[in-house]
Parts: structure tokens; sequence; C-alpha cells
């Protein structure tokens, strides 16, 4: 039996053009995002009886065949549905769009769909329908643009979040950093080598700040001619430059500071005594401190620390003194404990030495090490 085309769009024979209207908007707003295309189909078998029974609504004489046949034809020029979009009426533009039946329903009409759900932010529908559009009409730039313009909005831009992820990981390391620095100050070198925060320089700032510090070093011994009895301190302090390139480069680099520095002293200082001290051992300490503490247990990093700067001074104590005819000048009141009581104070004081400058290290990590970035960008 067939239904009454005003109780299906739930309205009293009486009702007027525009009560039936917006009953008929309101119900294919209702059921156009359903699954049930046959409730659609009545709603608009409905409409269209009624525009037949009353000769058109609010003046239009389009007949039931001429209405249905009117959605083919409205396929094509869509401008009004488009002019409701483009003025902000989406909700308008909405109903309109879901009043036409799928059969007629052309790549416009999914493109002005997907460009109504984009205004309401509904982006994932947009996209659908966008996609829908490019298929059945790939030749049409607009279409594309929209589709493209959209994937751009819902997908952050790639450079700003490896950017914004790259800070993020500088200062997680960075705090990291600090606090093992402060946990582990005693050996600071391998904090500094597993966190890796070494950032790769550019080849003419390493070559830079080598030569000055390797500059700043052969000064410093030059200072020995000058200020006496400082054949120890100033190649000790000169070591500190090593250690910065050690961490601000790499281990290579403080080799061949290390050997620049040896070679230039051992030429242009007079006092060959502060030379060879620094070539034997302070020179390249830092360097062998940082592979120590990053690969040995505590135990045998002592021991090896310990051996080397035994061997190295009684090598420099034979080579000054058989070779260059340096005078010892040993304490009489220790007789023939001299050798060995200077041999032992000499550990105790290397022993300090390793401890100030890790302490040193750490200093120079937490509060120089980036002013110097700074200023080598």
């Amino acid at each position: 039996m067939k239904k009454n085309p005003f109780s299906v769009l739930g309205v009293p024979d009486t009702a007027s053009d525009e009560q039936i209207r917006n009953a008929y908007r309101e119900l294919a707003r209702k059921y156009s995002d359903s699954s049930d295309d046959g409730k659609m189909q009545e709603l608009n078998d409905a409409y269209d009886q009624i525009v037949m029974l009353r000769g058109g609504l609010g003046g239009s004489s389009s007949s039931s065949s001429s209405h249905s046949s009117s959605y083919a034809n409205n396929m094509s020029d869509l401008s009004d549905i488009r002019e409701k979009i483009r003025s902000g009426r989406i909700e308008d533009a909405l109903v309109l769009l879901d009043g036409i039946p799928e059969q007629y329903r052309a790549a416009e009409w999914y493109y002005l769909k997907g460009a109504a759900q984009q205004r309401r932010g509904w982006l994932d529908y947009a996209s659908e329908n966008f996609d829908r559009a490019c298929r059945m009409d790939p030749n049409n730039r607009e279409y594309a643009a929209a589709k493209e313009n959209l994937e751009k909005r819902r997908l952050p831009q790639r450079p700003q979040i490896v950017e914004r992820m790259q800070c993020l990981r500088c200062l997680l390391r960075s705090a990291l950093r600090r606090l093992l620095l402060r946990v582990h100050g005693r050996r600071p070198y391998p904090v500094l080598l597993r966190i890796d925060m070494k950032q790769e320089m550019k080849k003419t700032s390493k070559i830079a700040l080598s030569a000055v510090f390797a500059a700043l070093s052969v000064a410093l011994m030059a200072l020995v001619s000058i200020i006496p009895n400082l054949e120890l301190a100033l190649p000790a302090i000169s070591g500190l430059f090593v250690a910065v390139i050690v961490i601000e480069v790499d281990k290579k680099w403080a080799l061949g500071v290390w050997a620049a520095v040896s070679l230039l002293s051992l030429i242009v200082v007079p006092n060959k005594a502060a030379a060879i001290i620094y070539a034997v051992f302070f020179g390249y300490y830092p360097v062998l401190k940082a592979v120590l503490e990053s690969k040995t247990p505590r135990a045998v990093e002592y021991i090896i620390k310990i051996l080397t700067f035994s061997v190295v001074m009684s090598l420099s104590y034979f080579l000054m003194v058989k070779f260059m005819g340096i005078d010892p000048d040993l304490p009489d009141f220790l007789g023939k404990w001299a050798i060995p009581a200077i041999a032992l104070l000499g550990i105790i004081a290397f022993l300090l030495y390793d401890y100030a400058l890790s302490k040193l290290i750490t200093f120079y990590c937490l509060r120089l090490s980036s002013k110097l970035r700074k200023i080598l960008k």
C-alpha cells in the first residue's frame, strides 16, 4: 500500500510550502549519513509527489518527473551550493547536498561535500570525499588542490617536528649530562663519551681552536724561563688545553696538539726540562685519562695511571740528568731514602693532580663549554 507522502514527511495535508520544505530538509539531514538508502529514497519520492500534487512549492511548477530529473541537471551547475559554502552557510549547503540522490552524485558533488565537511572540521570525512572526487575526475586541478591543501593541514610539517624533537633531545641530553657529571665528578670522561655530547664542529673551527690552544701552551712553557721553579706546574696547566680538545673535538686532534706543542717547545723554549715533562707526560695524559676512564675498571685504571706516571717521570729524570746535565739537588737528610721518598710524594702529587683535573673538566663542561661553542659558531 502506497504511503501518504505528507505522513512520510511528518506534516499534515494542510501544511504550507515552507513547512514542507523545512520538514524535508530536517529528515534529509537525519537520514543522509545513515546506511538506510531506502528511507532517503522514500523521502525523495514523497517530496516529488507533493510537488506534483501542488503543482510546485512556492511558485515552482516542476512536476515529479521534472523535479527528479532536475537533480541530474543541477549536478552540472551547483553554483548555489558553492555560494552557500563560500558564504559560510554550511548547514544549508549540506542539506541541499544530502537531498541529491546517490545516482546523481558526480565528482563535483563529492568535492562540494568534502569542502563543506572541511569547513565544519570533519577532516577525515572531507579527505574521503576529496579522494573520491579525484578518482572520478583525475584531471580536475581544483579537486587535486583541495585534497593537497587538506593533507597539509592534517599533517604537521615534518621539518618543524624534526626541529622540535632535536631541540627537546638536546635539552634532555644536556640535563642528563649535567646530572651525571655532578654525580660522577671523579670520572667525567665516561659521561661525556657515553652520552655523546660532542656536536660536530666545522673543520675551520677545529683548526682555529687547536691552533689557539697550541699557541697558549707554548707561551705558558716559555714562562718557565721567566718564572723559575714552575717546570711541573706550567706543563700541567698546558695539559688542560689538551683536555678541552678531547671534549670539544676528539682524541686524534688532541694528540695532534700534543705533538705540535711538544715539538715547538723543544725547539723554541729555553728551559728544556719543562718541554720534556710536557712531551713525555702532561701533554698526552688527558687523552690517556679519557681512554682509561671509559674502558677500564677503577682499580685497573689507577694501576695503569700510577705505572705510567712512574715510568715517564723516571725517564724524564734520566734524560735531564744524563743528557742535559741538570743537577737533581736531592735532600741530604734523607740519605738513601731520598729517591723513594720523592717518588712517593710524586705519586701522591699525581693523584691529587688527577683528581683536580677531573674536577676542572667537570667545571668546564658545566660552565664554559656552551660559551666556547657559541664563540666558535
